[in-house]
């Protein structure tokens, strides 16, 4: 029983070839057959004639309607015919060859016993002639109508089963060709089910519907291939998320549970180093509110769709250099004119990702000038701020995105680690990009890299 699609594909081909064959072998036995109808039609009215003349000088010769019927029969040299004839005392059938068969004489002999019953003349297309004596009738023998069919059937033959074994052996190849990307396509599938997601490039040289199968698997595997890549980085960044956020907790949690711990002990009884003690407490549970703040507005950002539209970059640059002015006299803001300005994305989100970056370089460039600059270009808007402060190493502009990540060289300094990331995160979520310049010793710049709303034919809000 044939199991594989090649199998079948070669075993309906191979009956169509059959069935061609067949077709040619009618084609062959119609093709022979009207021939032979027609020479007979042509040639049987002339050969009555002949006939007749010989067997009438053959009858005035003295000989019997039987003898000259044989005589005539084998001076005739038509093998397609034979005589019936027919006397007083019998009735015998002849044609030219001397090895005429008894089978021959015997279906010739039912072919004109049918006609006779019927009424009509013995076979088809046979004629009667009368002589002295008694009556014949010269009809197409059929059994050499058989005979030619034989002999072209078997000059034809072993070419016939050339072209089968042939149509065989080319459809079995291309039975394979065809079905060669399903199978990979198959081992494909199984890899995938046993959770082997590297996917490989399928063959591309099959007709257009398997490519077109080519391509969505190829599509789809390299989908879950990156859903897994993602889900993999998602869990590690949620192990490390959870180690960093675990440590950067429990260092203010332990400070103040000594300062609390020597507090209720009476190990401080001094007023004023017990206000000092409750006020360090105090500053550590500000920190770790800060912390849990920022790490809520990071799990948010991860998971929440912000709502996007456009928005006045440049007073929303404004509003966010307004709140930081009084930590740092020396911000500034340098905005291009009266242009509209129109970004696309959350503004909120945008706003929280301008302060953060400069309430980054007002800790860790302390009393430096911190430059907020705006332009806007042909296809986005760039919303920048730098610092003249001490810059970062080559390691630290590697990882300054990573949470928890503070500058190597400031670990004194008061932070989560957690504002660029926050940043670049917003940044991300309204389709734009963030970059960072810094050389150490030469400041740090911060860029973000906005959609400008009116180069992307966005409705811009009034």
């Amino acid at each position: 029983m044939l199991k594989s699609l090649a199998g079948h594909i070669t075993l309906m081909y191979f009956a169509l070839s059959v069935l061609v064959v067949f077709i040619i072998v009618a084609g062959i036995i119609i093709s022979e057959t009207l021939a032979f109808d027609r020479d007979i039609g042509l040639t049987i009215a002339r050969t009555t004639e002949i006939d007749r003349a010989l067997m009438s000088a053959q009858i005035r010769d003295g000989r019997t309607v039987s003898q000259a019927a044989v005589y005539t029969a084998a001076h005739t040299d038509r093998p397609d015919f034979y005589i019936y004839a027919l006397d007083a005392r019998s009735r015998t059938a002849f044609n030219g060859a001397a090895n005429w068969s008894a089978v021959e004489s015997n279906l010739s002999d039912f072919s004109f016993s049918v006609g006779s019953l019927f009424g009509a003349a013995p076979s088809p297309g046979a004629l009667r002639a009368t002589v002295s004596g008694g009556s014949f009738w010269v009809l197409p023998d059929f059994a050499y109508l058989g005979k030619l069919i034989s002999t072209r059937l078997d000059q034809l033959l072993p070419f016939l089963l050339v072209a089968l074994v042939t149509a065989y052996c080319f459809v079995w190849l291309i039975a394979r060709y065809l079905t060669h990307p399903l199978q990979l396509f198959s081992t494909q599938l199984n890899l995938l089910a046993e959770g082997d997601f590297n996917t490989r490039p399928m063959e591309t040289t099959a007709p257009a519907e398997i490519r077109a199968l080519d391509t969505v698997y190829n599509e789809a595997a390299q989908n879950i291939q990156n859903a897994v890549i993602a889900r993999e980085r998602a869990s590690e960044n949620v192990r490390s998320f959870i180690s960093d956020a675990g440590h950067e907790l429990k260092t203010p949690l332990t400070i103040m549970m000594g300062y609390l711990d020597a507090v209720a002990t009476g190990l401080v009884s001094d007023r004023k180093d017990t206000q000092r003690i409750l006020n360090k407490a105090l500053a550590e549970c500000r920190r770790m509110r800060n912390t849990i703040i920022r790490l809520s507005t990071l799990a948010r950002l991860d998971q929440e769709a912000g709502e996007m539209s456009t928005f006045d970059a440049a007073a929303l640059v404004g509003e966010a250099v307004d709140s930081m002015k009084g930590l740092a006299p020396n911000l500034h803001l340098d905005l291009p004119g009266d242009e509209e300005m129109f970004a696309f994305g959350n503004p909120d989100e945008l706003r929280e990702a301008v302060v953060n970056v400069i309430d980054n370089a007002i800790k860790y460039a302390p009393g430096s000038p911190i430059d907020v600059r705006l332009a806007k270009f042909d296809s986005e808007m760039r919303i920048e701020v730098a610092d003249a402060g001490p810059g970062m190493s080559a390691y630290d502009r590697e990882h300054a995105f990573e949470r928890f990540r503070r500058g190597s060289s400031q670990a004194n300094v008061e932070g989560s680690g957690l504002g660029l990331a926050i940043a670049k995160r917003a940044i991300e979520r309204a389709n734009g990009r963030i970059t960072l310049r810094s050389e150490p010793n030469r400041g740090t710049a911060v860029t973000f890299h906005l959609r400008n709303a009116a180069a992307d034919g966005v409705a811009l809000s009034s």
